[in-house]
Parts: C-alpha cells; sequence; structure tokens
C-alpha cells in the first residue's frame, strides 16, 4: 500500500513538471505575419530571445524589406534561422550576440581597376524654393547649367521688372536677343532679397564609390502597429526634404566619370482620426557626370495659401463683437503661391587617401622648418617660400 501511494505521488510530480515545461515551452513560441518588415519581425523575436538566452540580435545585413513567409507558433530560434534562410542570410552567434550577415560578407570582393583611396566622392546640394511664376518669368533654362551659370530667355517685351531688375543686380552678361547667361550664387541672393523663394537647406556629404548617402531636412514620425500575435510596434516614416545618391566611379581611358544615380522626395505628414495622409512629390534620375560638374532635379510643385487682412488701420482689426466695425471697414485677401522646389547636385571627387596624406605631411614638415628660422624672416602662407624683411 505505502509502494502504490510512493508511486502515485512521484508519477503526480511527474506530470507537474510536463506541464510547466509545457507552458513555459508555448511560451517561447512566436507568430508573425508574412510582410511584416524584417527588421520589426527581429526585433519581436529579440525579445525573446533576451528573455530565454539573454542575447541580442544585430542585423548587420543589407536586407530590409519585409519577410516573405508567415512565422505561425514556432519557437522564436528555429524562426529566426527559418527568416535568415528565406532571405538566404547568415545567422552567427558569438557572445551574447546573435549576428544577421550577408552571404557575400565572406567572400572574395570583386576585383575592379580602381583603387579604395579613389573612391570617394563629394556630394553638395542646394534646396531651394521660389515662385513658379518668377522662374516662367525669367525662361531659365536648367539644362545649360554649367560651372555655376545658366542660361536664362528673357524676353522684355511684356516689360517684366522681375527680369529687368535681376539682369541688373546679378551681373548677367547677353550672349543673343534674348539669351542671358546668369550666375546661379547671384540668381538666388536675388530671390531671398526679394522674397520671391528662399533656399532651404545646402548641405554636403562624402559617400564612397557604389555606397547610398541620405541627406533629410525634416522629421520623422511614428504609427503603432499591431500584428496577428498581439505585438505592438513603431514603424517610422521619414518626412521633408529627402535627397538619396549613390555615385558610382567609372574608369574610362584613365579618365574618371560619375554615375550618380540620386532621388529627391519633398513629403509632409497630415495626422487624421483613422488614418495618418502623407503628401509625397518624388523624382529620380540617374546621369553620368565628370568631377566638380552639376545636374538639376526639379518640377517638385506645391501650393502656399496665404490670408491678409485689409482696410482702415486700426479699425479693421477691432474685435467683432465691437458693433461689427471690422465687416465694414476691412476684408480678407485670401493668396495662392505656386512655388517649385530646385534641387543643385554638384559631385566632386576626392584626391587619394595617400595623396591627401602625402600634402599633409609635406605641409607638417614645410611649418616645421619655417617655425625654426631666424627672427629676420618672415612665413608667407601664399606661397610657402621665406622672404626677407626690408632693413631700414
Amino acid at each position: 500500500m505505502k509502494k502504490s501511494i510512493a508511486l502515485l505521488v512521484v508519477f503526480y510530480f511527474i506530470l507537474l513538471s510536463l506541464y510547466g515545461q509545457k507552458q513555459t515551452d508555448l511560451n517561447s513560441y512566436i507568430t508573425i505575419q508574412r510582410g511584416t518588415n524584417f527588421n520589426t519581425a527581429l526585433k519581436i523575436i529579440e525579445t525573446l530571445s533576451y528573455q530565454y538566452e539573454s542575447k541580442k540580435i544585430v542585423n548587420s545585413s543589407s536586407f530590409t524589406g519585409a519577410t516573405l513567409i508567415p512565422i505561425n507558433q514556432l519557437h522564436w530560434k528555429e524562426a529566426l534561422e527559418l527568416l535568415c534562410q528565406t532571405q538566404k542570410l547568415k545567422l552567427n552567434e558569438k557572445g551574447g550576440v546573435f549576428y544577421i550577415l550577408d552571404q557575400s560578407v565572406d567572400e572574395k570582393p570583386v576585383e575592379t581597376n580602381l583603387r579604395p583611396s579613389e573612391k570617394q566622392v563629394k556630394i553638395t546640394a542646394i534646396f531651394f524654393r521660389a515662385d513658379k511664376d518668377f522662374f516662367n518669368s525669367v525662361g531659365v533654362n536648367w539644362q545649360t547649367l554649367f560651372n555655376g551659370k545658366v542660361l536664362a530667355n528673357i524676353d522684355f517685351k511684356g516689360g517684366n521688372n522681375v527680369a529687368s531688375d535681376l539682369i541688373s543686380a546679378s551681373g548677367s552678361y547677353q550672349i543673343s536677343q534674348n539669351d542671358y547667361v546668369i550666375d546661379l550664387a547671384s540668381m538666388l541672393r536675388f530671390v531671398e532679397s526679394n522674397q520671391k523663394g528662399s533656399v532651404i537647406a545646402h548641405p554636403n556629404i562624402s559617400v564612397l564609390s557604389g555606397k547610398e548617402g541620405k541627406i533629410q531636412v525634416g522629421q520623422d514620425f511614428s504609427i503603432k502597429k499591431s500584428d496577428e500575435a498581439g505585438n505592438i510596434t513603431d514603424e517610422f516614416f521619414s518626412t521633408g526634404v529627402i535627397l538619396k545618391v549613390k555615385p558610382t566611379i567609372i574608369q574610362n581611358d584613365s579618365i574618371n566619370i560619375i554615375h550618380l544615380a540620386a532621388s529627391v522626395e519633398k513629403s509632409s505628414a497630415t495626422p487624421g482620426a483613422i488614418s495618418t495622409i502623407i503628401n509625397k512629390n518624388e523624382a529620380n534620375t540617374e546621369v553620368y557626370l565628370f568631377d566638380g560638374e552639376e545636374t538639376v532635379i526639379g518640377g517638385l510643385y506645391d501650393v502656399e495659401y496665404t490670408q491678409q487682412r485689409g482696410g482702415i488701420p486700426f479699425l479693421k482689426d477691432l474685435p467683432w463683437w465691437v458693433f461689427g466695425i471690422k465687416y465694414l471697414t476691412g476684408y480678407n485677401i485670401y493668396e495662392q503661391h505656386n512655388r517649385e522646389m530646385i534641387v543643385i547636385i554638384k559631385a566632386e571627387l576626392y584626391e587619394s587617401i595617400e595623396q591627401r596624406m602625402r600634402n599633409k605631411i609635406e605641409l607638417q614638415e614645410k611649418i616645421e622648418k619655417f617655425r625654426d628660422r631666424p627672427d629676420d624672416k618672415i612665413f608667407d602662407d601664399k606661397t610657402f617660400k621665406i622672404k626677407e624683411k626690408k632693413k631700414n
């Protein structure tokens, strides 16, 4: 009798342990909907990875798209391996981190005729916005932009005072009957001083050949999303003026040519009661440029509405409850301004890292050499030569 009771007790504890283990295993299972952003899915899996094994997940791969398969009640580790296998990515476990890498990381790099020191490009951009009517009156042909100058076809038969003021203010010169060469910097100063537009930003970045660079003048906002498993995550969207560039250096008979793929986006977000509306204008281009050459992206239009109050001073601004005098002595003026944003992109090649290092060493040696000279000699920083002081 005692033996049977003991066996029942042991069997009871075994069932309890199995039940607890089953509950624990169920908590480590995960469900992810197909089409979920890959980084979002990794964040969901990382929660369980840190809970059970205290390990983080670092995505060092180039893939940031959507998942191609659904995950339905699968162990978090198996789900991680399955997602990596589906996208043909490597999963390496080192220390307390799961690293996700591209398959090509360990492969031998492709041989090119260019050395890494020659693969750096400086991208300079100018974002400016001006009245569409102003551009129409000036008749700028952006395809003629070269060395900071642009050709404009200006017809004065209509008595265009704006175009006349621009010609006199910028020092432009005429090459034919209606064609004038206008300096870009002078035109931008004229536009801002006459309140016909404004320069939004003038950023510059350095990008390696074949890599993508991004410039954003704006802000990000997030939207909370919930998947089938009940996981709530934030999905971020970028708005504002966004420029993405990807320069690639090509050598043709010892001449460096820059293949530039660029995209410009002008967007804004309008939150609503049900959803958020994103207003977006986007333009893409691919061009070949020489060192120091420029290209233009235009055609990004928007409409700006303004309201002004006109009428008899002081009386037009009285509160409505003062016998309604404001309605008799004033009126509202509504104006619609059509604006166009122009983006000018300039690509310049950097010197090789070896040449920049040689220049730095030579300059440092010259400075040290001149520093040890007697006081009766001075250093001419323009020509790096020693000049004798003139004695009275």
